[in-house]
């Protein structure tokens, strides 16, 4: 499956590839984080939330600010980035 999605053409317009998904399954999310990876891209990670709970599960951390959207071209050209678990990443803020 990972070899199907290597040909599709739409890869060849883009700069990173959602790896983490708030609404995914673990499969799909790994599925995704493999075939990043085997295109070399970096990855991003967004909620997709739909209802209320599926707010703040995943979203993409970014190592500079963005303030308008030349930065956030920017940032994804460069590859700056990286999905985060909000979650995860907001109680290891608040231990820290």
């Amino acid at each position: 499956m990972i070899d199907r999605g290597l040909r599709n053409k739409a890869f060849d317009l883009v700069d990173a590839v959602e790896i983490k998904n708030g609404r995914g399954t673990l499969k799909e999310n790994e599925f995704s984080k493999n075939l990043a990876a085997r295109l070399n891209m970096p990855g991003t990670g967004a909620s997709d939330a739909h209802k209320l709970s599926d707010i703040g599960t995943y979203a993409t951390y970014f190592e500079n600010n963005i303030k308008n959207l030349e930065d956030f071209i920017a940032a994804i050209k460069s590859g700056r980035f990286h999905a985060t678990n909000v979650r995860e990443f907001t109680l290891q803020t608040a231990n820290s």
